[in-house]
């Protein structure tokens, strides 16, 4: 479909999801500090007992899937969209923004 340019008054930029993106870094980083912990813990002698370890491991495996699923969250709400008002701009302006947003396009050299 072809519009002119002069019809069109707003251009509406959608991002990605960052779903993936927060989940995996929410896992990482409270796993990540939850394995620290462990073993930190466990290079000091004589505080770890023989069933300490378990329960040490199931806590990480417990952070690491809240860690999850809070930097899911996190990513989901970060999703969001830009305007770009195009309607007062001069042709010059106007060149420069579709080129801006050209780089970006799934089709760069559509006509």
């Amino acid at each position: 479909m072809s519009v002119d340019i002069a019809d069109i008054k707003v251009i509406r930029v959608v991002k990605k999801s960052k779903v993936a993106k927060g989940a995996l870094s929410g896992l990482l980083i409270l796993g990540g500090s939850g394995v620290l912990a462990t073993g930190l813990a466990a290079s000091v002698p004589g505080t770890l007992g023989k069933g300490d370890l378990s329960d040490i491991v199931k806590a990480v495996g417990i952070l690491s899937a809240y860690g999850a699923l809070i930097g899911a969250i996190i990513g989901a709400l970060s999703k969001g969209s830009k305007k770009i008002q195009i309607e007062r701009m001069s042709d010059a302006e106007i060149q420069k923004t579709l080129d801006k947003l050209r780089k970006k396009a799934r089709i760069r050299d559509y006509k």
